[in-house]
């Protein structure tokens, strides 16, 4: 997946990474296998930091990245989820098919799972680290697949439906002014339908609170709300970002396992400088 100066990405398929995925979807359809799961290291994405040097860098060659879409999206009916890592982040990106316009999509996706169907949205997943290096708390995550048949194919076949994220939470920890505790242990953060599920279209809103209680809990619930982590879901929380302060913060929280976001970072030392100078000096020398 890694390309540097004594080893280019020239070839037309080098290290015959577009041969294998191919080879790996035909052998689904033949073996009639259900899914496949893909796993790598970088993601073909955008890595996006703000901070007060806001920037933003792409993760692979365009060529790259453009043929691994293609291929993906082509075969969207059989892929069943794509984890990365290495960006210290537990980012969602949505994988969107060749020509699609990215805030159409978005306005007009869910309120459900995609079908498997080719051609298809598909969701992008990195996971925080369990080094803190980059300023976010250790994590782990437990991923949780729903079994289901398919009523198109007749067959049964698996949803990502959720995750549960576990930190340790060396940035922001309390100690004895919260719970009793001197030194921080790994605890259960949430999980991604805690976090995000209020803000997917198939949630539906609160009542005021005079509402009887079994009245609430039959208003609160959602009935036709499937449980699954895929490109719908993904486009919904893009488009919850973009409108709602209170998606992009709880996404934010997510993203870093509750750890030391630079946001936050820069938001801090705004209240502690009143000029460019110390404000970027404050930056430089934060520990």
């Amino acid at each position: 997946m890694l390309y540097n100066i004594w080893r280019p990405a020239l070839p037309q398929d080098p290290i015959t990474r577009e041969s294998f995925l191919r080879g790996m979807y035909y052998s689904t359809y033949l073996k009639a296998a259900p899914q496949v799961l893909i796993c790598g290291h970088i993601m073909p994405a955008l890595t996006v930091k703000l901070d007060a040097r806001a920037f933003f860098r792409v993760n692979w060659e365009p060529e790259y990245a453009s043929r691994y879409r293609d291929l993906v999206s082509a075969y969207s009916d059989v892929v069943l989820a794509q984890l990365f890592g290495h960006q210290h982040e537990g980012t969602l990106t949505t994988l969107l098919p060749r020509g699609t316009q990215p805030w159409n999509a978005a306005a007009s996706a869910g309120p459900r799972c995609n079908p498997r169907q080719p051609n298809l949205p598909t969701a992008l997943l990195s996971s925080p680290s369990v080094s803190p290096k980059d300023g976010n708390n250790p994590a782990v995550r437990v991923l949780v697949f729903d079994r289901f048949q398919d009523e198109q194919e007749q067959t049964w076949a698996y949803a990502l439906g959720d995750y549960a994220q576990y930190r340790l939470p060396l940035y922001g920890f309390v100690g004895r002014s919260g719970f009793g505790r001197t030194d921080p242990v790994f605890e259960f953060e949430s999980s991604f339908q805690d976090t995000f599920r209020p803000f997917l279209r198939c949630a539906k809103p609160r009542q005021l609170p005079w509402s009887d209680s079994s009245e609430e809990q039959e208003t609160n619930s959602s009935p036709g709300c499937s449980r699954c982590i895929d490109g719908s879901v993904s486009l919904q929380i893009a488009d919850a970002i973009r409108r709602s302060p209170f998606a992009y913060a709880a996404y934010q929280n997510h993203r870093y396992a509750g750890g030391r976001d630079v946001a936050s970072g820069a938001i801090s030392c705004s209240s502690l400088a009143t000029t460019e100078e110390e404000f970027l000096r404050c930056i430089d020398e934060m520990p």
